[in-house]
């Protein structure tokens, strides 16, 4: 049995849905068609990561025996053959349903703990997967050009405190 090891975030104070995600130079955009745009800088991003979703089962049993119940109520009304044809369509069409078709989850998580979700079909996963690389691309020279303007800060301090300016000496 596989194991998926995926980030877990541990304080999660409120899950929001968007439907796309935008990149800029120090900042994240998500749109939902429904409401206000929300922006998050770099700095409060904490994680963004894809999650495969797939049904329990105990859901996949309960959709699968659907058709068995709908079968075994219908019997005294309906004749064998059609019984037959019902129960195979309505097996073959859920059972389809449940191995083919997939979804996938992208989180954005804040630094507060809010979440930010994204329902996706595997058609779009290389799509949603190259989108989450750029994040991570640009979180990493974000936080990159952030330590070192820091470090370039406390340099130039240090530089101007330390720094003893010989006397000035007028030869004639």
């Amino acid at each position: 049995m596989k194991t998926i090891n995926t980030p877990s975030v541990t304080n999660i104070t409120r899950v929001v849905p968007f439907d796309s995600l935008s990149i800029s130079k120090n900042e994240i955009i998500l749109k939902n068609k429904n409401k206000e745009e929300n922006s998050i800088e770099y700095a409060e991003l904490d994680k963004i990561y894809i999650n495969r979703c797939k049904l329990s089962f105990l859901n996949i049993m309960g959709i699968l025996s659907l058709p068995f119940f709908l079968i075994v109520f219908c019997s005294p009304y309906l004749p064998i053959e059609v019984l037959f044809i019902l129960g195979l369509f309505g097996f073959t069409a859920l059972y389809l349903k449940v191995t083919k078709f997939r979804w996938h989850q992208l989180n954005v998580c804040q630094n507060d703990g809010t979440v930010y979700v994204k329902k996706f079909f595997k058609k779009t996963k290389q799509e949603h997967i190259n989108l989450v690389n750029l994040v991570k691309n640009e979180m990493f020279h974000y936080r990159i050009n952030k330590d070192n303007e820091d470090e370039n800060i406390s340099l130039t301090i240090e530089i101007e405190k330390n720094y003893d300016f010989p006397p000035l000496s007028i030869a004639t």
